[in-house]
């Protein structure tokens, strides 16, 4: 028997008490064993393919420590310190989500913000929240944000701040273009879209009917207005993978606004009535299927080089070139490094006649602005029956509770049930 973490902390599945816990390897996968002084044990399964698990995971690093700011005592620090051979980082987490509204125009049977409150948070409570964290982009969620009357003003409070700012939408208000460029005028620049199936039967099954042509008609006025797209898709194992082929080729026929497609299984929490969670590694597999390139190649390629990120998240770099008859994948890579790789730099730059002779038509001679990345990121966020918290640190994405704690996304949203916010 293989034991990856022998101690690590979760919490348990019935009270959220923040317990023992450790990770091994039984019958071919990557169980968690932790246990309650009230409820006993519990064995759960982290990851699928101990394989996967093993290559990505991260390793205990001295020095490494979370501490608090003094102005919010019981949350993760805003930075994590690592100091290693006389060196020391300085880690933000990327992104804060703030739930801005708690009202949406959906009813999503996967959603796991399934609590509604009668009131929104107040300009100056966001504003106030705005001003005081230092970390580098802040997005706005909800429920659904667009709801918000005021989410214009929301928006150019964080610009103002110095911060990237991002919403997470489901898109269905920006089918108005004028609201859209009012948004665009406030200085919107990218935002996060849910694109869940391009299939209108299935969208009815799910939460979404008569979605599909007010998305797709947002997504075009997002193009008109030059504001950066990340797709975000939830799958099911019983439900939307088969259309995983459609939103890829959505992807790469409109890489000028496209940026990033965010792949992630369903969360158990909120609004999740079934369907079945994937894990990691299944969705690298599917991955890998639409670019023709084999899960165990995928997974090989992955280095640990900054242990920044927790090991149930994955990303892919894809080098596209696209030319007038379609769109043709150069090269690829893993871990998000948005910087072109020497090797393909140099084939672009000083092997043209090779690459013309491959991908372009022999008149072609100024190819290099061709080139686009589209950033895909895989993450099957931990549940309360996996929850590994030491591991879940490294996240790069943090959420606001209800109670004002500032907790990585999933053990914040978490935290939120514990207190019987559903």
């Amino acid at each position: 028997m293989i034991i990856f973490k022998k101690n690590t902390l979760s919490i348990c599945n019935n009270c959220y008490r923040v317990i023992s816990a450790c990770i091994k390897e039984v019958d071919n996968k990557v169980v968690m064993e932790k246990y309650c002084p009230s409820h006993g044990i519990f064995l759960e399964t982290v990851e699928k393919d101990p394989y996967f698990y093993k290559r990505t995971m991260n390793f205990h690093i001295p020095g490494l420590r979370h501490t608090c700011e003094a102005s919010c005592p019981n949350c993760y620090a805003q930075r994590d310190i690592l100091k290693t051979e006389g060196a020391v980082r300085r880690k933000h987490f990327c992104c804060l989500m703030i739930p801005v509204s708690y009202s949406c125009n959906l009813n999503c049977d996967f959603c796991y913000f399934s609590y509604r409150k009668t009131t929104n948070p107040s300009l100056s409570a966001l504003k106030h929240l705005i001003s005081r964290f230092d970390g580098p982009k802040i997005s706005l969620t909800g429920g659904e944000p667009t709801l918000r009357d005021d989410l214009a003003d929301l928006v150019r409070l964080v610009v103002k701040s110095g911060k990237i700012c991002s919403i997470a939408t489901n898109g269905l208000r920006l089918a108005d273009i004028d609201y859209a460029a009012k948004l665009k005028q406030a200085g919107l620049e990218t935002l996060v879209f849910s694109l869940n199936t391009l299939d209108c039967k299935l969208a009815s099954k799910i939460g979404e009917k008569d979605s599909i042509a007010i998305k797709l008609k947002a997504l075009e006025n997002l193009k008109k207005l030059g504001i950066k797209v990340k797709l975000s898709t939830t799958l099911f194992r019983n439900a939307n993978v088969g259309g995983l082929s459609e939103i890829y080729n959505y992807c790469i026929n409109n890489l000028d606004f496209i940026t990033n497609w965010r792949i992630r299984s369903v969360f158990v929490l909120g609004n999740y009535a079934g369907g079945g969670c994937l894990y990691t590694s299944e969705m690298v597999e599917f991955v890998g299927r639409l670019i023709g390139v084999a899960k165990k190649k995928l997974i090989d390629s992955f280095n640990r080089r900054v242990n920044y990120s927790p090991n149930f998240v994955f990303n892919i770099i894809l080098y596209l070139l696209r030319q007038d008859n379609g769109v043709q994948l150069l090269d690829w890579d893993t871990n998000v490094r948005r910087r072109m790789p020497a090797s393909l730099r140099e084939r672009i730059i000083l092997e043209p006649y090779r690459l013309r002779r491959t991908f372009l038509d022999k008149k072609s001679r100024s190819y290099k602005e061709k080139v686009s990345t589209l950033g895909i990121d895989i993450i099957a966020w931990p549940t309360k029956y996996n929850l590994d918290v030491e591991e879940i640190k490294y996240s790069f994405l943090h959420h606001l509770t209800e109670d004002g704690r500032i907790l990585p996304f999933s053990y914040a949203l978490l935290e939120n049930e514990k207190q019987g916010i559903k």
